[in-house]
């Protein structure tokens, strides 16, 4: 899987996109946690080995700030509400199938990687999240910036590919497309990315590597212009 390589001219400009495109997700504050999501008895028929899930306790969003851009991009986006403290069962010890099955299920029941909406119990709490602009530690984390990055109703994410690719890990292949909760609604064309899921000894899911098929400049350059500017931006209602 390569990843699109840049110029030595324009490494410069490549370090201040990481700075600046994505800073909506590096800049959310997670001020206190306490609880998270639950996973219902029901869930746990899914799947065979499900049955040896171990019980933990979570942590989850009380209060959280996050800031835009400086200058002339500056602006704040508002977090999802926060959720009651719930007692989540952590699906430890699942075969590396069932974790499979179970990301499929996230990518095409629930479009997570637009929506936010996934499968927090198969992940460690501290599961690292890395692509070519930002770094995220915790599933959790992960996940709220997520909801607070796209807008919902006008991204999609299409399943290509995903297979069993070692004894710990799991490769996907897929299409992402959609707008961002920005004022001026930026539209991301479709790009292909591959995805790896390493899993750890315990059976979650801890670390969680993406590469894209567009450059960073390509990405910022999209993410700074107005949707109502680019010919190739389907009309959607933006999500309230």
């Amino acid at each position: 899987m390569a990843t699109p390589m840049l110029s030595s001219s324009s490494i410069c400009s490549s370090r201040l996109v990481r700075v600046s495109v994505f800073s909506v997700v590096r800049a959310i504050g997670f001020v206190h946690r306490s609880s998270s999501a639950l996973v219902t008895r029901a869930e746990l028929g899914k799947f065979p080995s499900l049955e040896q899930a171990s019980i933990s306790r979570r942590e989850a969003l009380l209060a959280a700030v996050v800031t835009g851009f400086g200058g002339s991009l500056g602006t704040a986006l508002v977090l999802p509400p926060k959720t009651e403290a719930l007692e989540e069962v952590k699906l430890t010890n699942l075969g590396i199938e069932d974790v499979k099955k179970v990301i499929e299920d996230d990518f095409i029941s629930r479009n997570y990687l637009v929506t936010g909406d996934m499968t927090l119990s198969i992940y460690n709490e501290n599961c690292r999240f890395k692509d070519p602009t930002t770094e995220v530690s915790g599933a959790k984390n992960y996940s709220e910036a997520v909801k607070v990055l796209f807008d919902s109703k006008g991204s999609k994410v299409e399943l290509l590919n995903i297979e069993v690719s070692g004894p710990r890990t799991i490769d996907v292949k897929y299409i992402l497309t959609g707008f961002l909760n920005l004022p001026w609604h930026p539209f991301i064309a479709p790009f292909e990315a591959n995805a790896r899921y390493t899993v750890g000894e315990d059976g979650l899911i801890e670390s969680y590597d993406e590469e894209w098929s567009i450059s960073l400049l390509e990405a910022f350059a999209q993410m700074v212009t107005p949707s109502a500017f680019r010919k190739d931006a389907p009309k959607v209602e933006t999500s309230p």
